[in-house]
């Protein structure tokens, strides 16, 4: 959702990218160059997710997670 992309901003993720909705897919296009395994990105995701409707990229659900 727009939320948890601005949630990621707001948390340091500098150019987190909004989803791109086409039809049913939803994706979010990582740029380039970002870190996804860095501690500040993987703590901005944990806190983040929490607003990222489930079957969603980067979602709890998708994790495996409750």
């Amino acid at each position: 959702s727009r939320g948890a992309a601005a949630c990621m901003r707001n948390h340091g993720i500098v150019g987190f990218p909004d989803p791109v909705v086409s039809g049913d897919n939803v994706n979010v296009p990582i740029p380039q160059g970002m870190n996804t395994k860095s501690t500040q990105f993987l703590r901005a995701r944990e806190i983040c997710e929490l607003l990222i409707p489930a079957g969603l990229p980067y979602s709890k659900a998708a994790e495996g997670g409750q």
